[in-house]
């Protein structure tokens, strides 16, 4: 456990010092300041399109971290040769990967934290009431940020960086669009052999709809305490499986 722990501070100091931040404050501030922009052109629904944006803000902000440094954190550890040395010490390659994440796994809360206090701003300034769905939404985001960071690592154990990226990416869009997919599928007459492979793929990915409650914080509409549970359920038996597989691929790895 104690090398778990020195792992993911040593990661914490590795992030701090590309100055995150402060390329994620200017993120922010450009995708807010455009949904403040561009409210009046929507008249009456100003509010909610900057309140969105924010929203949107936050959602790229929290899967751009995730995935960059998921995708370049361990190669760099494996082409510096830094990572040989690490295994010298008493820490397993199962240690490396679980401290490497949970190291990611704070920054991309410390990430939530700032950008939370930018979407209670944008409530205030808009006068809208500060509920308990709006801070669901926000960890819905994490939760699907933590996901995309263990689908990262996952490739980072047998790939490159630029295709770690790549792939994540791609199941970030097969993970948004799975339901629409399935839905249109099932209104469709097209091969059936095609709707089955489709079908399967999309289950294989993990759904990120699932943990899509912003429109619920945006129209301030309430959500089933047994949804939450068992979102957040599925969302950590991703992480776990995804890590335990990973841990799995990196210990065959030839490094060196």
């Amino acid at each position: 456990m104690k090398n778990i722990f020195l792992m993911a501070i040593n990661t914490i100091k590795e992030v701090k010092r590309h100055k995150i931040f402060y390329a994620l404050g200017s993120v922010v501030i450009f995708i807010v300041g455009a949904g403040v922009i561009l409210g009046p052109l929507s008249l009456s629904e100003q509010t909610r399109l900057s309140i969105n944006f924010s929203f949107t803000a936050c959602h790229i902000g929290l899967i751009v971290i995730a995935v960059y440094f998921a995708s370049t954190l361990i190669s760099h550890e494996i082409e510096r040769k830094t990572i040989i040395t690490l295994f010298t010490k008493p820490i397993s390659r199962m240690q490396f990967i679980i401290g490497k994440f949970l190291g990611l796994s704070f920054i991309l809360l410390l990430a939530l934290l700032f950008l939370t206090l930018f979407v209670v701003f944008i409530y205030m300034i808009y006068r809208q009431p500060v509920g308990a769905i709006l801070f669901i939404a926000l960890w819905g985001i994490f939760l699907e940020a933590l996901i995309l960071l263990a689908i990262a690592f996952f490739f980072s154990s047998f790939t490159s960086s630029f295709l770690v990226l790549v792939y994540s990416v791609l199941v970030f869009i097969i993970g948004h669009s799975a339901n629409s997919i399935i839905f249109f599928l099932g209104k469709g007459e097209g091969d059936s052999f095609f709707k089955l492979l489709v079908s399967i793929v999309t289950r294989v990915f993990p759904n990120f709809e699932k943990l899509n409650w912003r429109a619920q914080a945006l129209y301030q509409d309430s959500l089933v305490a047994g949804e939450l549970l068992s979102c957040s359920i599925y969302s950590f038996s991703w992480i776990i499986f995804l890590l335990i597989i990973t841990g799995l691929l990196f210990k065959r790895k030839q490094i060196g």
